[in-house]
């Protein structure tokens, strides 16, 4: 039976859904070419020290070798143990120093949402810690937002009436708890999958200026994966008070396409530079 980082039974569906949706893409590595060089691009521009990922998974998103040149200390996060084991072995980095692994049930999703009982989560959204004790230079959720919602989804189904109140919820906790795993000075990196061609058909052909001139219009007409709506994430960020107090910049990162062989993804991120706490 699996356990997670605080030693919860984690042996239930949800789980095992994750568990085998990482074991097909294990294999992966070619479609992630280009993905993966602009995350680790924008993880390498702010290169400072600790970096922790949430939501490593294979590790397919990164590429470890660039980004151990450049951190001191890289913390891998995700429910599924051997996917990073996995991961870390695929790129040659099982055996240093700077990695550590962490299996964790982020929010305790997986764990609330057995049952399906919305009730559950939002309690554990409120009691549930953050994965590590430490602060971190960079904090990055890489793929990491779609995954959860993807959770919700099996645990509770988008018919259920309370899922869109879980919804708000598990991202607001999510971007919340990103800020606070960071250091003052520090920066948090989210990057998300919000349409595919699955949706939007034309999506595989456009450039990437056409994307962004494209993606205003996807947002008025609704098609985008729900709760990844970059504008509603980005007004949380500079409105919510609990947020927007600590932090010195957001920016909106100019969306790129992720050719995944049987469908193709438009992905952005948001970069959040997190201030200085003032003195008193």
């Amino acid at each position: 039976e699996l356990l997670d980082g605080a030693g919860m039974a984690m042996s239930n569906r949800i789980l095992r859904e994750h568990q085998r949706r990482k074991g097909q893409s294990r294999d992966a590595w070619k479609w992630f070419a280009a993905h993966r060089a602009r995350v680790t691009e924008l993880l390498i521009s702010h290169a400072s020290g600790s970096l922790c990922l949430l939501g490593a998974g294979n590790c397919n998103d990164v590429d470890l070798q660039q980004l151990q040149q450049h951190f001191d200390e890289i913390l891998l996060v995700d429910v599924d143990e051997q996917a990073l084991q996995a991961g870390l072995a695929a790129q040659g980095c099982a055996d240093h120093s700077q990695f550590q692994c962490r299996q964790y049930d982020l929010h305790g999703v997986t764990e609330a949402l057995e049952h399906e009982r919305s009730d559950a989560l939002l309690q554990a959204l409120a009691a549930t810690p953050p994965p590590a004790a430490e602060s971190f230079d960079v904090v990055a959720s890489i793929g990491l937002l779609s995954q959860l919602f993807d959770s919700l989804r099996l645990g509770l189904g988008d018919g259920h009436p309370d899922f869109l109140r879980c919804l708000r919820a598990l991202r607001e906790r999510h971007l919340r708890q990103l800020i606070e795993m960071a250091r003052p000075g520090g920066h948090v990196l989210l990057v998300t999958d919000f349409v595919s061609s699955d949706t939007f058909p034309a999506l595989p052909v456009l450039s990437d200026a056409e994307l962004q001139r494209t993606v205003p219009q996807l947002i008025q007409d609704h098609n985008f994966f729900t709760g990844t709506n970059p504008a509603l994430i980005h007004q949380f960020l500079t409105e919510d008070a609990g947020c927007a107090e600590r932090l010195r910049g957001v920016r909106m990162i100019s969306p790129w396409l992720w050719d995944f062989g049987v469908r193709t993804y438009a992905v952005y991120a948001v970069d959040v530079a997190v201030g200085y706490l003032p003195a008193i």
